[in-house]
């Protein structure tokens, strides 16, 4: 028979050991991206294969470079390398002065009011909106870090986010980013098949929401009724929809017409951010820098 000590002590081991198998299943949760699995039996063997998995599917073992295949590691990192330095530097030394066009744009008092000050119940509300089992960046902090020790860690995030707010500059070290390469087809084989996602950190990624919240707001009276995604109760696919109808009324109609199809490619990479603070307007506290 165990005395009343042991048996509290071991009462405190399963305790703690329980935490630690909790520990172990969340932490495969998140490498093996099953999100959908919340509640269900307990498995962390079934996390692991799936993480295997999904490992041997995202690994680039070769790549097609200058129309001939390779399979050389070092060959295929330095030519992604080179690819995405050339996509993310800006070439043109020089553009013509921009000239305002009769763009929607908001109101002075709109503007002051989306550069006020950030508020501890903004930044809870915006934790509530996040998935907490979203794959980390640098930091390794998830939005559940920050869910669960909101107590511990408030008064630091909060000064985190006063200090950009007043100084219009972001700390450098917290814009330090992942970028991951996802495949967009089976047996991908040259970069074009590759679109490369961005694993922010935890404090990033709630400053860019709290500002993604406050632009919602307008953002409906800035973008023309013919722009199909991007907001809310609106469909990128409306428009291929669109375009098909268009196209079934001039056969049934009889009525001969001209398709133009233009694809840019990667082309939110190519918007110039200059042009993007000058037309929106929005003041200098809405620029991460």
């Amino acid at each position: 028979m165990l005395t009343e000590d042991e048996m509290i002590i071991r009462a405190t081991i399963l305790v703690e050991l329980e935490e630690l198998a909790k520990n172990e299943e969340s932490r495969w949760r998140q490498k093996s991206k099953v999100l959908w699995l919340k509640q269900g039996d307990n498995n962390t063997k079934f996390f692991q294969r799936v993480a295997t998995a999904h490992r041997r599917y995202n690994t680039i073992d070769r790549l097609v470079i200058s129309e001939e295949e390779s399979k050389d590691p070092k060959e295929i990192k330095e030519h992604i390398t080179k690819f995405y330095k050339k996509l993310y530097t800006e070439s043109e030394s020089w553009r013509p002065p921009f000239v305002m066009m009769n763009c929607p744009r908001i109101s002075q008092e709109e503007q002051e009011w989306m550069q006020r000050p950030f508020s501890e119940e903004e930044v809870v509300h915006i934790l509530k909106l996040c998935d907490g089992d979203k794959a980390p960046g640098p930091d390794g902090f998830t939005m559940c870090f920050f869910k669960e020790c909101w107590e511990i860690i408030k008064d630091d995030v909060m000064q985190t986010i006063h200090n950009f707010h007043q100084n219009e500059v972001f700390e450098r070290s917290l814009n330090a980013t992942f970028v991951a390469l996802i495949s967009k087809k089976y047996g991908a084989e040259e970069l074009k098949d590759f679109r490369p996602i961005s694993l922010i950190g935890g404090m990033y990624k709630i400053i860019a929401k709290l500002i993604t919240e406050r632009m919602k707001t307008v953002m409906g009276r800035l973008i023309n009724e013919h722009q199909m995604a991007f907001l809310k109760d609106r469909q990128i696919m409306d428009a291929s929809l669109l375009a098909n109808e268009l196209v079934d009324s001039r056969v049934q109609q009889k009525i001969p017409g001209i398709l133009c199809k233009l694809d840019i490619e990667k082309a939110y990479d190519h918007v110039n951010w200059n042009y993007l603070f000058k037309v929106l307007e929005f003041g200098e506290k809405f620029y991460i820098r």
